[in-house]
């Protein structure tokens, strides 16, 4: 997401290797996971990375296309980069130059872990706002599309391409009939077992059960309302921002139907 693809990063690598007469013993690869996050814990690569220089079953050098490539966490950089040392394991970059054996080259690293966590949390603020926008836009943000929605595409303001929400014509009634069945006193289970002679299933692929129905009966997404909960931060409510199957009296009902039933 951020310009630099596992391909560049590898062309860059070979490049380097070419150039210095280097041979890849082996690579370690992680896609779509973020350097920013605890790296023995998230990032199966790496742990195997750590696990073979623990055992000895490793080369020399390790070789990465930059620093911001394997940290950006500057914590996550000092402790790895002194394991590494410890173990006579050289830390090169295809991009950058690194002096792991001299105070001058470690402060130097020091500070590109300070410029790499940096980074990494400024792209983390700007994501944020994006899914904000799209969020509160009505755009499909990747999550699974609830029963009786489509997500179609459409352009934002840019002219980007997006997916957004549609209501689906083919399966919206079946969303306003557990509504419906379930405030004339049917239960989940029933309603449930219902769909399934429907031949509906989940956007997991499964038969339905109670606890999937309750999903559809306790969620205001159908009234057009959207819900954005991130780490750190406060939920934020949009409504209106997706086409409504339910209107808000009948949704209200269904849930004081829901603390009533729970009551007794």
């Amino acid at each position: 997401d951020d310009g630099v693809s596992i391909e560049m990063q590898t062309d860059e690598i070979n490049a380097y290797c070419t150039k210095n007469s280097l041979v890849v013993r082996k690579w370690y690869i992680d896609t779509a996971t973020s350097a920013s996050k605890k790296a023995a814990e998230t990032r199966d690569a790496f742990f195997e990375l750590i696990q073979n220089i623990k055992s000895g079953d490793t080369a020399g050098a390790l070789l990465v296309y930059s620093t911001s490539r394997a940290f950006r966490n500057s914590y996550e950089s000092h402790k790895y980069r002194k394991f590494f040392r410890e173990r006579g394991i050289r830390l090169m970059s295809a991009t950058q130059h690194i002096d792991e054996e001299s105070s001058s080259g470690r402060l130097t690293t020091n500070i590109l872990a300070d410029i790499d966590q940096y980074k990494a949390e400024e792209l983390s603020d700007y994501v944020s706002s994006a899914i904000r926008t799209m969020v509160k836009r009505g755009f499909w943000t990747g999550a699974p599309v609830p029963l009786g929605y489509k997500v179609i595409p459409a352009d934002d303001e840019d002219g980007k391409p997006r997916k957004k929400y549609a209501i689906d014509e083919e399966t919206a009634e079946f969303a306003e009939e557990a509504f419906k069945r379930y405030i004339d006193g049917e239960t989940p289970a029933s309603i449930a077992k219902r769909f399934n002679r429907y031949g509906l299933i989940t956007s997991k692929g499964n038969p339905y059960n109670a606890e999937a129905v309750r999903c559809i009966l306790y969620n205001d997404f159908y009234t057009g309302t959207r819900r954005l909960k991130m780490k750190g931060q406060e939920e934020l409510i949009f409504e209106n921002s997706v086409p409504a199957i339910i209107d808000k009296a009948t949704f209200a009902l269904a849930q004081q139907i829901r603390v009533d039933r729970r009551t007794n």
